[in-house]
């Protein structure tokens, strides 16, 4: 109990204080919530199926974040398009994000409202370009 406060008494040994010190500097160093590495796959799992299914995630979590990054690079083509004026290239950039934005609903990767929110705003923004060029 005395190592946890930080208090030895006469026959504790010093070692698990600083044992204990340098976990709280090693902590304090790394944040609060530091990041794990993305290849980094928990070695907590002492059974068979549980490292298997660590793996596992670690795949899927992989995944999903190259297909989400897939899918916001082509609405932040599309915004960039719409942006600059070019409605040609604004139609072709909504046209390629749409798919891929509902793609990523049908692998449960985005809501369908959002992913719908997200279309919404995409046709807006290119309804209101074609408005301006035309008028």
């Amino acid at each position: 109990m005395a190592a946890v406060t930080g208090q030895a008494s006469a026959g504790e040994s010093t070692s698990v204080l600083t044992r204990v010190g340098q976990t709280q500097r090693i902590r304090a160093l790394a944040g609060a919530h530091a990041r794990r590495p993305t290849s980094q796959v928990s070695p907590l799992a002492n059974i068979k199926s549980a490292a298997k299914k660590a793996r596992q995630a670690e795949k899927h979590r992989q995944r999903n974040v190259a297909l989400r990054t897939r899918m916001r690079s082509a609405i932040k083509k599309a915004v960039k398009a719409t942006g600059a004026g070019d409605a040609a290239a604004a139609t072709t950039a909504c046209q390629a994000a749409v798919p891929a934005i509902d793609t990523m609903v049908s692998k449960g990767l985005v809501h369908r409202n959002k992913a719908a929110r997200h279309k919404s705003r995409l046709n807006k923004a290119l309804k209101a370009l074609k408005a301006s060029k035309a008028g």
